[in-house]
């Protein structure tokens, strides 16, 4: 391919194709008007019984945070797993002097 014989049109185009593909300037997206802030949430008043909270609020929150003790305890256990066979297969490398770790 001779660029040389190319008008100036053709070449202004490949240019422009390269700077696009490789890492040009980018064209700005149109300004628009900008979005209006959105209004903070409402604060959801604790539910109140004469000073106390409410019993069935309390258990709820305590099932909650026994799912996520239940979950983490789950994450814990395969990670432990998972140290254990790490350490295997680092024992068996270190035995057959296997610098590389392949």
């Amino acid at each position: 391919m001779d660029m040389t014989k190319w008008s100036f049109k053709q070449r202004v185009y490949t240019m422009s194709f390269f700077f696009n593909v490789f890492g040009g300037k980018k064209a700005s997206p149109p300004v628009s008007a900008p979005a209006p802030a959105a209004a903070p949430a409402p604060v959801k008043p604790a539910r109140v019984n004469n000073g106390q909270s409410d019993p069935s609020d309390i258990m709820d929150r305590i099932s909650s945070h026994n799912k996520k003790i239940e979950g983490l305890e789950k994450r814990m256990k395969h990670l432990e797993s998972k140290i254990e066979q790490c350490e295997a297969t680092a024992r068996e490398k270190v035995a057959k002097k296997d610098q590389k770790g392949m």
